[in-house]
């Protein structure tokens, strides 16, 4: 099966790496900007039988912003990331989640605090209360190290199992 997950979040939060870390294991420190959209398959074994992540990394930038309603057509999963370093970044997940939102509807979600490996500014529990409060799955990640990759990875895969094929 094949699934269509979304990532989603403003420019500089990580999506490309996080992407990268989830599909490829790596990582570079000089991660050049996405514009328009990046696609990324990440092929594991379930239960189940086989499922293919499409992952598609939306670019974060502002004025690429009037793009992501046509690539987020058909997702089946997003996954909202934010830099736990950076407040802002934080503050504009409720935009992008709108937008998802006003595009295709509630779909599943995972909140996504990236950058752990950082000076923390967005507290723990801000996060995981704005996600419960919207229905989200949350997770912290570090792209640069690897750590909660794994677990964000589980949960896509958990959400997949309970989504509908889009």
């Amino acid at each position: 099966m094949k699934y269509k997950v979304s990532f989603c979040g403003p420019g500089g939060v990580g999506k490309t790496s996080l992407a990268r870390r989830l599909t490829e294991d790596g990582f570079s420190p000089a991660e050049k900007m996405t514009i328009g959209v990046a696609l990324f398959m990440k092929r594991v074994e379930t239960n189940n039988g086989g499922l293919t992540l499409m992952i598609w990394d939306i670019g974060g930038e502002e004025r690429f912003r009037f793009l992501a309603p046509l690539f987020l057509k058909g997702s089946g999963i997003v996954v909202y990331v934010f830099d736990v370093s950076r407040h802002e970044t934080f503050a504009e997940i409720d935009e992008w989640r709108r937008v998802v939102e006003d595009t295709i509807g509630r779909v599943p979600g995972i909140l996504v605090g990236n950058k752990i490996d950082g000076i923390r500014v967005v507290d723990r529990g801000e996060a995981e209360g704005y996600a419960k409060t919207y229905g989200l799955e949350y997770v912290e990640t570090s792209a640069a190290t690897g750590a909660g990759v794994d677990q964000l990875l589980e949960k896509m895969i958990r959400l997949s199992a309970n989504t509908e094929k889009r």
